[in-house]
């Protein structure tokens, strides 16, 4: 947010662009000049009433070419100024009624406006079929190589993140902090419609507004025209747009308890070949937490530490941005559209921790003694950022033989710092005055700077085959700086360049369709520590192979199988070899010796569909990962210190995944998955460690569409337990109610949601590594409630839903003899 020179930029490109060229400058075009208008009144064919919002498109009556639009306003009058001289007609259209066409309207020099008069239109005679489908969409759409995840009607999101979104789909976990799993692996690629998002993983998907969200894509075996970063796959999040012309929007309020709220809003304005969006979001959500921990250090022969920690502290997620784009539509082959984000987000982690170390001697006199002190423990991440999209799309027919190109650009300063306290205390953990307090402070300093371009071309080949090759760029750059009490320790520069082409193949066969790719990337890294004058560096050319088959079988049955190879490079804070201290007796440090993960995943899965929105599907896996890249802890006998740092391993999994969707009425959907699988994991793992378990998981999700506009949605997840490189993970659940309440002529809802109102989730764990023992858990908040204000304005499907739910009460209502 500190760049004037961007954000002057950015702000005019838009302004300029969308009010400068809305309208033909100077009201000439080709030397003759704009001065007609048309003008009308358009209402209900069967109430006579004033239809607001109604959509007026002019076209040329030669060839049918869309020259310019607008609405109707709440008295269902509209005007069109500045059209050139020329024969024309016009298409009224709003969805729940039927198309209405105007023809023949002559614009001359001595007839330069055209009244059109009272333009009636009909509703449509589809509107209680439509009612059924509209009511019983399946939250999870599956595809030939994603999961679909309907974002928009999911009542346990709103006033959260995309996080909330996903605790109920599968392949996807979440734990108490937030953070995100794709089948059980946290590396894993975030792209915003289809490219990357300025933050990574879980820390881009906890800054999404739910609320400007359409779907998610779970894409878990990607084929090769997708980057092959990620080994467990892509998770692609679709925004909210407008696809018609005129205006809408949506303006999104929460509050919650325990100091949370967050807003947005998200503007749309589509006018002849321009498309506008604007938006902005702000963020400030505080979660509270406490801790256990015991710890057993085996010092030396004669010497034993038994520790216990017990913590109460908070994390503090904060965040806000604005945001821009202009789509222009040259003719209706060519599209260009311009977009770009500035923004900051922030998170900060406060403890206050009671020690309690006690030392045992068995071969001394003095057998125990006991040690207490107080540790505050402040970090904070800030990242700035701002970056550009450009794209362009040219179509060259209307088959699908198209071409698109892409350029991102994204820059900012990306800063950690920390402060650690230390202040001894008697048995009670009141300080010891004549004990000097000990303060440590570290802070690590970078500028990141990403360039990404991209080109794609599709052919179609034949009725159903298509040809797509492309070319992919990367550069990345991070210089920075790591300092200890304000005192520069060590100057890093990261650069990280990927060069990428692919190719792919589909069709169709007798016995099923396919699709083929190959995927070669070339990639150059290299880090320099420039005071400690060691430099790593990677150079290596790799191949990622794709297959993908599908088949329609008999009884409503669907085949689908894939294959895909993936990789996952360790970013640069997993390589540097710094130290930040957690407490006295804890450091965290990267290891540059750390190699990149590849992934060769495998899915077979089987679709029965029950009905339109009803179907079931079990889905087997196998994801075998070389190098995985795990957290570790080592306790350094010698200096007492234990350094958690990461090691490289190999893994596998191994299992199925059941999903149900079943809707018998247009009033309830029942949705419910589960996996279970065996996960084996191979390395030098330590003493007494499992490496094999037999796990599972279990997501239920039902929903209710109750008269006179209310929806009740239910999540429930349970996640059983698991291992680690070192140790356990206990099992886990996570559950939570949303209520929304339609009001304001349903252009206005208040959904109240409740977090785990069930009791307390928290998460266990063990390690176990030579020389020290480590058990404890973590627990955050729960019964959170937030409740969130939305006000949707011109929204036509909101309009259209309007009419459909007064058909659904009135019609329960006659059902149920006015018990409602």
């Amino acid at each position: 947010m500190k760049n004037p020179i961007f954000i002057s930029i950015l702000l005019l490109l838009f302004f300029q662009s969308g009010f400068g060229q809305g309208r033909p400058a100077g009201n000439f075009q080709g030397g003759m000049p704009m001065d007609a208008k048309i003008i009308g009144n358009i209402v209900d064919g069967s109430t006579g009433q004033p239809v607001e919002y109604a959509v007026i498109a002019v076209r040329k009556q030669k060839d049918s070419t869309l020259v310019t639009g607008t609405t109707s306003n709440p008295t269902g009058n509209f005007t069109i100024e500045d059209l050139p001289y020329g024969k024309f007609y016009c298409e009224i259209s709003f969805v729940g009624y039927k198309k209405q066409k105007v023809e023949n309207i002559l614009l001359i020099p001595n007839k330069k406006i055209a009244n059109l008069g009272t333009i009636k239109i009909d509703p449509a005679s589809t509107n209680i079929n439509e009612v059924v489908v509209t009511g019983n969409k399946s939250p999870i759409e599956y595809k030939i190589d994603k999961k679909i995840v309907d974002v928009s009607s999911n009542l346990v999101a709103a006033g959260g993140t995309v996080v909330d979104a996903l605790q109920n789909t599968p392949s996807v976990q979440t734990d108490v902090e937030g953070n995100v799993t794709l089948r059980g692996s946290s590396n894993f690629t975030v792209l915003i419609d289809g490219k990357p998002s300025p933050l990574v993983g879980s820390e881009a998907l906890q800054q999404i507004p739910a609320s400007v969200v359409q779907s998610v894509e779970i894409i878990t075996n990607p084929s090769a025209k997708y980057d092959a970063e990620g080994s467990a796959g892509i998770i692609n999040v679709i925004m909210k747009k407008q696809e018609v012309i005129g205006i809408n929007g949506i303006l999104n309020i929460t509050a919650g308890t325990g100091d949370k709220y967050n807003g947005n809003f998200n503007v749309n304005y589509k006018y002849s070949k321009f498309n506008f969006t604007l938006g902005a979001d702000f963020s400030d959500m505080k979660f509270n937490a406490t801790l256990h921990t015991n710890n057993i250090k085996n010092l030396k022969i004669d010497s034993i530490l038994m520790q216990e920690i017990n913590g109460t502290g908070d994390f503090h997620r904060q965040g806000k941005g604005i945001k821009a784009g202009i789509d222009y539509y040259l003719n209706e082959n060519n599209t260009l559209s311009l977009s770009g984000n500035i923004g900051q987000r922030k998170f900060i982690r406060e403890f206050n921790s009671n020690y309690n170390d006690q030392y045992f001697y068995p071969l001394s006199t003095t057998l125990f003694e006991n040690v207490y002190y107080l540790n505050d423990n402040s970090n904070t991440l800030k990242r700035n950022y701002q970056n550009l999209n450009l794209d362009y799309q040219l179509k060259l027919n209307d088959k699908g033989h198209q071409l698109s190109a892409t350029v991102y650009y994204s820059s900012g300063p990306d800063n950690s710092f920390g402060t650690l306290t230390n202040d001894t205390t008697n048995n009670k953990w009141s300080p010891d005055t004549t004990k000097k307090k000990y303060v440590y402070s570290t802070s690590q300093n970078s500028n990141e700077t990403e360039l990404r371009t991209k080109i794609d071309y599709s052919l179609p080949i034949g009725e159903k085959g298509k040809f797509e090759a492309g070319y992919q760029g990367r550069y990345y750059d991070n210089q920075g700086t790591h300092q200890v009490y304000a005192v520069v320790d060590e100057r890093i520069d990261f650069t990280d360049q990927i060069q990428a082409g692919y190719i792919t193949f589909s069709n169709s066969m007798v016995l099923f369709d396919y699709q083929l790719g190959l995927r070669a990337e070339y990639e150059r890294r290299n880090m320099n520590q420039q005071i400690e004058k060691i430099q790593t560096k990677l150079d290596t050319l790799n191949f990622f192979p794709t297959i993908h088959l599908t088949r329609q079988l008999p009884w409503d049955l669907q085949f689908q199988a894939s294959y895909t190879r993936r990789i996952d490079r360790p970013r640069d804070w997993n390589l540097v070899p710094l130290k930040i201290y957690q407490d006295q007796q804890t450091v965290r440090e990267g290891n540059a010796a750390l190699r990149p993960s590849f992934t060769n995943s495998y899915e077979l899965n089987l679709e029965k569909k029950l009905s339109e929105a009803s179907f079931i599907s079990a889905e087997g896996f196998l994801r075998q990962t070389d190098n995985l890249v795990q957290q570790v802890s080592n306790l350094d006998t010698l200096t007492k210190l234990t350094t958690i740092t990461f090691k490289n391993f190999h893994d596998r999994s191994i299992g199925v995944e059941f999903m149900l969707n079943f809707a018998p009425a247009k009033w309830f959907n029942f949705n419910a998955s589960s996996s279970i699988y065996n996960y084996h994991i191979f390395g030098n793992l330590g003493p007494d460690i499992s490496n094999n378990t037999n796990t599972w998981n279990i997501r239920i999700n039902p929903s209710f569409h109750i008269p006179w506009g209310t929806s009740v949605q239910i999540n429930y997840t349970y996640n059983a337990p698991s291992i680690s490189a070192q140790g356990t993970r206990g099992g886990f659940y996570n559950s939570s109610i949303g209520i929304r309440k339609d009001m304001l002529k349903h252009k206005g809802s208040l959904t109240l949601q409740i977090q785990n109102p069930l009791g307390y989730t928290r998460n266990s764990s063990t390690t176990n590594s030579p020389n020290l023992y480590s058990s404890g858990w973590f627990q955050r908040e729960s019964k959170v409630f937030l409740l969130t204000f939305s006000y949707r304005f011109n929204n036509y499907k909101v309009q259209q839903n309007k009419r459909q739910q007064d058909e659904n009460n009135n019609n329960d209502i006659e059902m149920n003899g006015g018990a409602y």
